[in-house]
């Protein structure tokens, strides 16, 4: 999908990034690094890496192109990773596994990937875990385990380019899926705060208010803990998430 032509765009068009499928942190991680040889540390300071996770694991979303109906049909990952810049016009989402425009306004994106938890069962909630760009590009880690099955083989085919790695960890990745609040990297929010926050002021606001500089220091190297914890689903999608019991009827 070619880019949308909106004010702010920081990213080539979806073709000319780094892809992966079912590496969307991965994929996100190389956003992140691209903005910064092309654009600056200025342009990357005001970006974010959002993780979308929940205790279980199992977090709906719509219109993503791995679902047979996008619109209709969510698919229910383990964990899912977009990337957010508040742009002087609004904020924008990159997200290249969704069906929605390249780059995509945030409202637009909230509204028709998540929809609203009112109507989920609890089980099914989205936790939001925001982290500064130029944390995610300084601490985060991946070896790939989390995608091999129990006979080595890889659930899905990684990518061609050697495994990310920082100075801190190896394999870092479950610290980010993680929605533990007082764990890990960035703030953890639910989604009404999520988009409360994106509709009232921009993330990089929040985040000079709460730390008093634009001197990112969430996350720190010597606060990682190693996790071998391997998720259920691997970043791969439920195959019967089209036919799951969402619905809270009671």
């Amino acid at each position: 999908m070619a880019n949308q032509e909106i004010e702010g765009n920081i990213l080539p068009s979806h073709e000319n990034c780094v892809y992966t499928k079912c590496y969307c942190e991965e994929n996100v991680w190389k956003m992140c690094e691209m903005i910064t040889r092309n654009s600056g540390t200025n342009t990357i300071q005001r970006c974010f890496a959002v993780f979308v996770s929940n205790p279980l694991r199992m977090v709906p979303l719509w219109c993503q192109k791995a679902s047979p109906d996008p619109l209709n049909k969510p698919v229910c990952w383990d964990y899912h990773v977009f990337l957010v810049y508040p742009s002087p016009s609004c904020s924008l989402v990159y997200d290249l596994d969704t069906i929605l425009p390249y780059p995509c306004t945030l409202d637009e994106y909230v509204s028709n990937t998540f929809i609203s938890d009112n109507h989920l069962k609890p089980d099914y909630h989205r936790f939001f875990r925001v982290i500064p760009a130029v944390d995610y590009l300084r601490v985060f880690a991946s070896d790939r385990s989390h995608m091999l099955t129990d006979e080595g083989t890889w659930q899905a085919t990684p990518p061609e380019y050697p495994c990310i790695q920082s100075e801190c960890s190896k394999n870092n990745i479950q610290e980010f899926i993680n929605m533990e609040a007082d764990k890990g990297y960035g703030h953890v929010m639910k989604l009404e705060q999520f988009a409360s926050i994106m509709k009232s002021l921009t993330l990089w606001k929040i985040y000079v208010q709460d730390t008093g500089t634009t001197d990112t220091k969430i996350g720190q190297c010597d606060h990682i803990q190693e996790s071998n914890d391997i998720s259920l689903t691997n970043g791969l999608i439920d195959e019967k998430s089209s036919d799951l019991n969402l619905l809270d009827n009671t």
